[in-house]
């Protein structure tokens, strides 16, 4: 029975230790993630995998190096928690953490993802709480390697084995994936301890401190009591994303008209800046102005002219609006100084365009482009438009084929 049970006992190391061995000899071909763990050796020997949790996780720089199911986690490839109400929710050997389906074995959530405190040597007894590297972590307590309770297995070997004992059937016994020992109790009496479940970095910077975590029943609470982690930086002179700087690059749009007009006709919405935990003014906003005869939308009412016929009074036409090619006219339906009068769509009439030769002296005319109207080489600011969304002046109209507004025939 003796001889039994530590041929059983080889078996398991070899399971437990082995594979991973020759699977990192292979170079990695099989995928250890998942696999248990107690240090970084039962991973491989490529440094392509660490043991976190008492399982081996794939080392990660982005989500794409993980396998599927998984993600890149302070280096390390985990599993996709998946949202659940009670344990009912999630698959088997899983259980309902802080609504997270985690392995049956985690004790709470680090980071957003699943973690064993009482094994994991990057987060031994709490978040962040990592072990060094000639250490282990062992019921939530960082050991030293070698100081676990392997001597009490040793003494309990060489006690002798009673009749009772000898009758347990084989397949009782401790299967490969079962600890090797009894958890050590994490913590004693009514013990507290200093402990932080956000980014390591921002531990103590801006508005961020730890908490507490107190001693229930042997073993560390799951929950940081009164810690404060990192939150999206708002405009009241603080740190609250905890990197070091307050009201860092804060800006927000605003617009003071009238409701419903910030996006019709001229108006445009402006932007605020956050300045020592104040919003500034609005910078940049077009807000509704008295109707002119310039063929835009200038009270923002979603009409032009309040459709009133002809557009503009008699004189000098201004830029959009139609004017006349005969020479007579030209005084009272001519175009503006700097304004020519292009021929586009029917004999005897144009449009008053001004000439550019870039986009940027058209700017200051709303909804412009500087193209060419005629098969010359000069440019105009014009108007362009689709048969899908045509938007001209009041007396143009939309000519598909050239995409931008002419007279009306």
């Amino acid at each position: 029975m003796e001889k039994n049970k530590r041929i059983r006992r080889v078996l398991g190391w070899f399971f437990l230790v082995g594979v991973p061995w020759w699977s990192a000899c292979l170079g990695g071909s099989v995928d250890l993630s998942g696999w248990p763990c107690s240090k970084e050796s039962d991973c491989g020997f490529f440094a392509t995998y660490r043991c976190a949790s008492g399982r081996c996780s794939k080392i990660c720089k982005a989500d794409t190096e993980c396998p599927s199911g998984r993600r890149c986690v302070e280096e390390s490839c985990v599993l996709i928690p998946v949202s659940c109400k009670q344990d009912k929710d999630c698959v088997e050997k899983q259980r309902c953490l802080s609504e997270l389906c985690c392995p049956e074995e985690s004790t709470r959530l680090c980071n957003n993802a699943c973690a064993d405190t009482r094994s994991d040597p990057q987060n031994c007894g709490g978040c962040g709480s990592k072990c060094l590297a000639e250490e282990a972590c062992r019921g939530g307590i960082c050991i030293k390697t070698g100081e676990s309770s392997d001597a009490g297995e040793v003494q309990s070997e060489q006690e002798p084995v009673s009749e009772a004992q000898e009758s347990i059937p084989e397949q009782e016994s401790p299967t490969p994936e079962e600890p090797l020992f009894e958890p050590m109790p994490a913590c004693q009496g009514s013990e507290t301890r200093d402990c932080y479940t956000g980014a390591s970095a921002t531990r103590g910077v801006g508005e961020c401190k730890q908490g507490i975590q107190r001693c229930v029943g042997g073993r560390w609470s799951t929950t940081c009591e009164n810690e404060i982690t990192p939150k999206p930086e708002a405009c009241d002179n603080k740190d609250n994303n905890c990197d070091g700087k307050v009201d860092e690059s804060l800006s927000r749009p605003c617009y003071s008209g009238p409701f419903n007009t910030d996006t019709r006709g001229i108006c445009r919405s402006g932007e605020q800046k956050c300045t020592a935990g104040q919003w500034g003014a609005c910078e940049g906003e077009v807000k509704p102005q008295a109707e002119a005869c310039n063929g835009m939308d200038n009270d923002c009412d979603g009409r032009l002219l309040d459709e009133q016929q002809p557009p503009c009074s008699a004189g000098p036409r201004d830029h959009g609006e139609v004017c006349s090619l005969d020479p007579s006219r030209v005084a009272t339906e001519g175009c503006k100084e700097n304004l020519y009068c292009v021929r586009d769509q029917t004999a005897g009439k144009g449009v008053c365009l001004r000439p550019c030769s870039a986009q940027s002296q058209c700017l200051s005319l709303a909804d412009t482009k500087c193209e060419n109207v005629q098969s010359t080489n000069e440019k105009f600011c014009v108007y362009p438009c689709s048969s899908g969304a045509p938007k001209c002046p009041m007396g143009l109209v939309c000519a598909a084929s050239a995409g931008r507004c002419v007279a009306a025939p």
